[in-house]
């Protein structure tokens, strides 16, 4: 504090942050300190004291006097007072002091600078660049794992409906059976159509119409025995015979009767006949031998 008893200029110079003879000039802007030799911090917003160099630390600093310290890891913004986001793709959760966007990318599932952002509809994972499968219903999946959001088209198993339904089942969930008359049980794992045809006896697309009456086997083109009572089977064309007609499964066999073949019966009935004709022969010759006795007696 001593200073020249004429002029009233200081002595031994100034205290920090003056300048001047007199020391009565505070630094220049950006400077500080003992003779004004010191540069503000650049991490300082706008001056600094310019005895100390303190100021207000601009975003991603901190530390007193002058923000020489950067933000401690999962912190950024001013004061560094926010938190960076929990998507940040790092086990750090680190992301940059100062706006807090993530330098490592964000976690499956989420997008944009900051990685607040959940994928756009119909794409998910890695950095939002997988599509969701199209055979998810309404193609929405979950942003982070691709699982279809309102299950699966028919025809497909969950969880990302990727996979047909299993052999022998269909449909919505793959809640349905194939029909039992599908040929090898196979059918079409969204529509439920047999691939193969049908087993015999059956029609259609779903092979759950029965042949017409009057077919029956595969394709239904077979006929039915014309010895048949009524209609046959529409599987193996088995039916109740007519009269005078035997054999399975379509009664193709003449009857026979009991005791014999047909060819017997027919000789059995032929001698019956002949005999029945002798036999009313002789009658008729012993009445003309007695009418002509009485009629020498008399």
């Amino acid at each position: 504090m001593t200073c020249n008893p004429i002029n009233g200029s200081c002595l031994e110079g100034c205290i920090p942050g003056y300048l001047g003879s007199f020391c009565n000039k505070t630094c220049d802007e950006g400077t500080y300190g003992l003779n004004c030799a010191q540069n503000c911090s650049q991490n300082c917003v706008g001056f600094c004291d310019s005895v100390d160099g303190s100021c207000t630390c601009s975003s991603g600093w901190t530390g007193s006097p002058n923000c020489s310290e950067i933000c401690s890891v999962g912190r950024y913004g001013l004061n560094c007072s926010e938190n960076c986001s929990p998507h940040c793709r790092s086990e750090s959760n680190h992301c940059n002091h100062r706006d807090g966007h993530c330098e490592h990318g964000c976690d499956d599932g989420f997008q944009g600078s900051k990685c607040e952002e959940i994928c756009n509809a119909m794409f998910y994972g890695e950095n939002c660049s997988a599509r969701c499968n199209e055979n998810c219903v309404n193609q929405s999946c979950d942003h982070i794992t691709g699982s279809c959001t309102y299950g699966c088209k028919p025809g497909w198993r969950t969880p990302n409906c990727k996979q047909e339904c299993s052999a022998g089942k269909y449909g919505k969930d793959c809640g349905n059976h194939c029909s039992n008359h599908c040929r090898t049980m196979a059918c079409n794992h969204i529509t439920g159509s047999c691939l193969e045809g049908c087993t015999p006896g059956y029609l259609g697309s779903f092979c759950n119409k029965p042949c017409d009456e009057g077919t029956y086997g595969l394709n239904c083109s077979q006929n039915c025995s014309q010895n048949c009572l009524s209609v046959c089977d529409n599987v193996n064309g088995s039916c109740s015979c007519s009269s005078g007609w035997s054999g399975s499964p379509n009664c193709s066999e003449k009857f026979s009767g009991s005791g014999g073949s047909a060819a017997q019966s027919d000789t059995t009935d032929s001698g019956a006949v002949t005999g029945a004709v002798g036999g009313a022969v002789g009658a008729v010759g012993l009445i003309v031998v007695l009418i002509t006795g009485i009629l020498f007696i008399r």
